[in-house]
């Protein structure tokens, strides 16, 4: 314990220090403006003081396919999440080193179980970060999937001779969720600055909903001049369905995830008995001879 005092305070210490001579304003000036313009807390200062700096020269070293590349920067923007696809990556990795570096301070103690206890849940937190933003684009998609009926009546009794669809998808905007205000936004821009039948084929894939598909596909149609009436009238009854399926699924899965954070927490109250037992034992034996 003595030794992750002392490395802190160091650390901290030589922080200071480095900050005094280069930085100008003074770091507290820095953390004061930055807090006026969002609102941060003292895991995002941690991340930035701990594990940016190391990320970012790790960044250099992460090569990625282009086509996976561009799938997770759209995606990355779509949950709101501030970083390049290299650095998400570089995040990740440098958080599970702190947490493999804090293992090594245990070794002086012997604590071997609790070592490769850490060492297992750095591993765990490497993948529950890179999942992260795939948790959230389902998220969103499940808040859209929530939202198409209404998206889909709206579109039903406002579409006209004379009313533009760019119109229809404005007026939603001003009620729609927040997860899905970002793809109306670009869908807005792509509509008033390129083609619409491009603007729509890019939505429907940004967001890549079956049911979006098949809507944008219906919208198509009508700005054609085909005879959409009867399909938007099906397609309202089947995104009701959707929806009633998609509360039901999520109500569902929530029992699901409360037992897999029991399942954890139980096996490393069970780790942690078996090691206090066993260094008791040790004790023991080492007592009687």
């Amino acid at each position: 314990m003595k030794i992750i005092f002392l490395t802190l305070l160091i650390g901290f210490g030589l922080y200071e220090v480095i900050t005094t001579i280069i930085v100008l304003p003074s770091r507290q000036t820095l953390k004061s403006v930055k807090r006026l313009t969002e609102k941060r807390t003292i895991f995002q200062d941690m991340k930035e003081f701990f594990v940016t700096p190391i990320a970012v020269f790790i960044t250099k070293l992460i090569k990625l396919e282009r086509i996976k590349r561009e799938k997770l920067r759209r995606d990355l923007e779509r949950v709101d999440i501030p970083e390049s696809p290299e650095m998400y990556y570089a995040n990740a990795i440098v958080i599970s080193l702190w947490i493999c570096f804090g293992s090594l301070l245990l070794i002086p103690f012997g604590m071997k179980i609790l070592i490769i206890g850490v060492i297992l849940l750095a591993i765990v937190v490497y993948f529950a970060n890179i999942e992260q933003v795939k948790e959230k684009i389902k998220e969103t998609n499940d808040a859209i999937k929530s939202e198409l009926p209404r998206f889909v009546r709206m579109y039903n009794h406002s579409r006209g001779d004379n009313v533009q669809f760019v119109d229809i998808v404005e007026k939603y905007n001003r009620i729609a969720g927040d997860k899905f205000k970002y793809d109306l936004d670009m869908l807005i821009m792509d509509l008033k600055t390129g083609n619409e039948e491009a603007a729509l084929l890019n939505f429907a894939e940004r967001i890549n909903i079956p049911q979006m598909t098949s809507f944008v596909n219906v919208v198509l149609g009508g700005i054609k001049g085909d005879d959409i009436g009867v399909s938007l009238q099906l397609m309202e009854g089947e995104m009701k369905i959707l929806a009633r399926e998609n509360k039901r699924r999520i109500m569902q899965e929530r029992p699901g995830k409360v037992k897999r954070a029991t399942i954890v927490t139980g096996m490393m109250l069970l780790v942690m008995y078996f090691f206090v037992l066993g260094m008791d034992l040790i004790n023991n034996t080492a007592f009687f001879s």
